[in-house]
């Protein structure tokens, strides 16, 4: 997952998967300049959310998900996060799928462990855009609902 890879690593490798078209992602931009991006895709192109929030076999394909974003610092709380899912949703919408989970950090475990997973988006976002919590079988993570 995001945190646990070398900024630098993490760049490179994101690079890499989007220029060999095995993720999708959005991109926020001011002018030309990135503030921001929003991966997201089938369940099965995330497998290291298996052991976070399993999913059956028959669901890796059906089920896609909106695992990570990143906004800059000076762009955080102006809805760029919001902006990127809506762009994510509408492009799943044209792909046909019909069920997307998204995950967002505990609040209370966010304080109580010093974590930051806000990678993840927030709890708050996704009820804005119309997911109902899934689970919150995860220490510090739940996991969002949107069927379409």
């Amino acid at each position: 997952m995001c945190p646990l890879i070398d900024k630098s690593i993490r760049k490179q490798v994101l690079r890499d998967l989007l220029c060999g078209g095995k993720i999708r992602a959005v991109l926020a931009t001011s002018g030309t300049a990135p503030v921001g991006w929003c991966t997201y895709g089938p369940g099965a192109d995330f497998p290291e959310l298996q052991h976070l929030f399993p999913l059956e076999d028959s669901e890796l394909r059906e089920v896609w998900t909106i695992p990570c974003f990143y906004v800059g610092a000076e762009w955080r709380g102006q809805g760029v996060g919001t902006r990127l899912a809506e762009r994510a949703l509408q492009d799943m919408a044209q792909e046909g799928v019909k069920r997307i989970e998204a995950y967002a950090v505990k609040p209370s475990a966010a304080e109580k462990e010093k974590i930051d997973w806000r990678f993840t988006g927030s709890a708050r976002m996704f009820e804005r855009l119309g997911f109902c919590l899934k689970s919150t079988s995860h220490p510090f993570l739940a996991a969002y609902e949107r069927l379409v």
